[in-house]
């Protein structure tokens, strides 16, 4: 019998700690009030803090997850590491995609070294990057399609991993 309450008693503190993260997102307290962009370049924080979904509703305690699947789809973002800083605050370190070409589409766009264009504008940003001799076709997934530009663009990857100075 003292085993039953036992574990009757392990079971209900462990379902309890399980719904305090769920209780206390209810809370106005734990609202995030705050929220630090760390890392990035070409992102503005207010475009990062966008892309996230966070607003003045969301908790402290809401899936992080979740906000960091929406950055993810930002092709800016390559990763993102995301803390809380109790009780209020959201710490996001964003890892931007690096461009490392100028494509001719025709106009000059730049592409990361998966050739995915960034949507980074070349007016705004001094960017001293090569590039491309040829006119490159971008698909719908908004990432070089044609043959001859994907090589080049991997050997330019290729140069830039071994000779990081020459690229």
């Amino acid at each position: 019998l003292r085993w039953l309450a036992v574990a009757l008693l392990a079971g209900g503190v462990t379902a309890l700690a399980a719904e305090v993260p769920r209780l206390l997102r209810r809370l106005e307290y734990f609202r995030v009030r705050r929220v630090e962009v760390v890392g990035t370049r070409y992102m503005a924080p207010q475009a990062v803090l966008e892309a996230s979904g966070i607003t003045a509703e969301s908790s402290i305690f809401d899936e992080a997850d979740v906000w960091r699947d929406r950055l993810l789809r930002h092709p800016l973002v390559a990763a993102v590491r995301i803390e809380r800083d109790l009780p209020w605050t959201v710490v996001l370190h964003v890892t931007e995609a690096e461009p490392v070409v100028f494509v001719r589409t025709p106009e000059l766009r730049p592409v990361d070294g998966s050739g995915r264009l960034l949507p980074i504008d070349p007016a705004e940003r001094s960017l001293d990057l090569p590039v491309l001799a040829v006119a490159s076709q971008i698909g719908e997934d908004e990432r070089i399609s044609d043959p001859e530009s994907r090589t080049l663009l991997a050997v330019l990857n290729a140069v830039r991993g071994s000779e990081p100075a020459l690229a």
